[in-house]
């Protein structure tokens, strides 16, 4: 397993697509600094609005003026990119192994499937959570320097702040694993990916107008909605925890039931 981990690691860093992300989110974020010199700007990025609240991903030039936790509130309006980032980021690293005949050697060696299978999904784990802490760790340090109140963080901030962070990584890569187990399924990228943009966009927009809260729980991209637009809720934090993990353990689990029983080529 651990030898499986490190040739998955070995080809991530060589992999184009990671790196064009990484480096594609640094300009996003030096761009919306720039943006914000105007204190009325505001984007939103996949957006609805129920009962006066609004949902989704905001970057806010007003809030990063306000302090720390909207400071963070407006970092992680960038969670919306990484959504759409992620299609492409796990459709390349599931697909290139099936393209390329890395899976067929892998087996050929006698690795257990199981194994090869959690192995690549550990990996894009380690690029979603990669690219969502350098994502909001730089924004929240830029703006907090140029935009901040020079008011510091107290220990229940950090707190929140740092419950929130974990709660986003988890669901990330909730929806990674779901992602994951499409593409090993269907194995045809275009395909699985215009169902996941429509995942990603029209879908959870509509939903929220609903008002299912029991439906809005159990969705990574609802949830991801909820959580970035504030306010923060510990309650809610601790059903999101349970559901992404739920999520992940049956995708996985149903991920490595179909790969086991495929016909590598």
């Amino acid at each position: 397993m651990t030898n499986l981990i490190k040739s998955d690691l070995y080809r991530l860093k060589k992999n184009k697509t990671f790196r064009k992300c990484m480096f594609s989110m640094i300009i996003f974020i030096i761009l919306i600094t720039s943006f914000f010199s105007d204190p009325r700007a505001e984007i939103g990025i996949i957006t609805g609005q129920v009962d006066n609240r609004m949902y989704g991903f905001i970057l806010s030039s007003a809030l990063v003026r306000e302090g720390p936790m909207e400071i963070l509130s407006t970092a992680l309006g960038f969670t919306g990119i990484i959504c759409i980032m992620l299609l492409f980021i796990v459709g390349e690293l599931v697909m290139e192994r099936y393209e390329f005949g890395v899976l067929k050697n892998t087996v050929s060696y006698g690795h257990n499937r199981y194994k090869i299978y959690i192995s690549n999904l550990l990996c894009i784990f380690v690029v979603i959570i990669s690219l969502s802490i350098m994502t909001i760790g730089i924004s929240f340090v830029i703006w907090n320097v140029i935009y901040g109140v020079n008011r510091g963080i107290t220990s229940s901030e950090f707190t929140i702040i740092l419950k929130v962070i974990i709660a986003i990584l988890i669901i990330l890569c909730a929806m990674a694993s779901v992602y994951t187990m499409i593409h090993t399924l269907a194995r045809k990228k275009t395909i699985v990916l215009g169902l996941s943009v429509l995942f990603v966009t029209f879908i959870p927009m509509s939903l929220v107008e609903l008002k299912i809260s029991y439906i809005n729980s159990k969705m990574p991209m609802l949830m991801l909605m909820d959580l970035c637009s504030m306010p923060f809720n510990n309650g809610s934090l601790v059903t999101f925890l349970v559901s992404s993990i739920l999520i992940i353990l049956i995708s996985a689990i149903l991920g490595c039931i179909i790969f086991n029983k495929q016909d590598i080529k």
